[in-house]
């Protein structure tokens, strides 16, 4: 179905001029498509390399994290000294 669904678009494009190089777009796709073992490993290769596009994304989840359990024991820190500070005044008042 999508096969016979795309040529009437790629008509409708290559009349309006908005994509002038689709011809050679289409076959570099059903290029990929139809890869051999060598394409798929030298794909693999390509993402593995790239990885390192990830590793300020990770410095940065790394940074937030550490970031709000810091935040998350200097409120817990806080919290504790309000409830022993409330509870010191709650003995002085009702103690003789």
């Amino acid at each position: 179905m999508g096969q016979d669904l795309y040529k009437p678009v790629e008509a409708l494009l290559l009349a309006s001029g908005f994509a002038d190089d689709l011809p050679v777009r289409i076959l570099q796709k059903q290029n990929v498509l139809v890869a051999d073992d060598a394409t798929v490993y030298a794909n693999r290769i390509c993402a593995f390399i790239s990885l390192y596009k990830l590793i300020p994304l990770l410095f940065l989840s790394f940074l937030a994290l550490i970031t709000f359990f810091a935040l998350t024991r200097i409120l817990l820190s806080v919290l504790f000294a309000l409830m022993i500070l409330v509870g010191s005044v709650f003995i002085l008042i009702f103690t003789e």
